[in-house]
């Protein structure tokens, strides 16, 4: 009933059907015919709990945005919302359904479409960052809040994954070392360089 909800009234759904493989949410494509007559395909995943609330709301948000500025680039979002019943608590997000193949693109294209993304976002707030956690899979990103640095932002981002690792795996010495070096030599070097002179 919370899908059926979120597609205009009078959608007849011809089927549903578990589609692809994922370690952290549960796939499916979805077949409907709208009010109109066409018959349109989707794409829907749903995970449970505050995680799966997070990865769901996060991925509607960052493919609305990736979307709304390369539309050539990803599948149209639809959707995103909670079932009604269920426990625990499961969320879904729904995007347009793209015939994928296993075939890897080409790097030229893959690459200029890159560029051409990040040469054409604008941030909403000048800053770097974003409104709402996304996740790297299953595992939140350190995105909010907005920062006016992208090195300091980018460190942000870095920490957050050596202390998860730390977290899940235990202080591993050597690696606090190097990433000490990292913080302290490597990106202000590599990337806070980028940020000088205006730029």
């Amino acid at each position: 009933d919370s899908v059926v909800a979120v597609f205009p009234e009078g959608t007849k759904f011809l089927s549903a059907v578990r589609y692809g493989t994922s370690a952290w949410t549960i796939t499916a494509r979805l077949a409907v015919e709208l009010p109109n007559g066409s018959k349109e395909q989707y794409f829907i995943k749903c995970a449970s709990e505050e995680r799966g609330r997070i990865m769901m709301e996060g991925e509607f948000n960052g493919m609305s945005e990736l979307y709304k500025t390369m539309p050539n680039l990803v599948p149209k979002p639809h959707s995103w919302g909670k079932y009604l019943v269920g426990n625990p608590d499961t969320y879904f997000f729904v995007q347009e359904f793209i015939d994928m193949t296993d075939r890897v693109p080409d790097p030229n294209q893959l690459c200029t479409k890159l560029a051409s993304l990040h040469c054409s976002s604008v941030s909403p707030t000048g800053k770097f960052g974003f409104h709402i956690t996304t996740c790297q899979g299953r595992i939140p990103q350190a995105v909010v809040p907005w920062e006016s640095s992208w090195t300091n932002l980018f460190a942000r981002l870095l920490q957050h994954v050596i202390d998860l690792d730390f977290e899940t795996n235990g202080h591993w010495k050597e690696l606090d070392g190097l990433a000490k070096r990292i913080f302290s030599h490597v990106i202000p070097r590599l990337i806070g360089n980028l940020e000088r002179d205006g730029n």
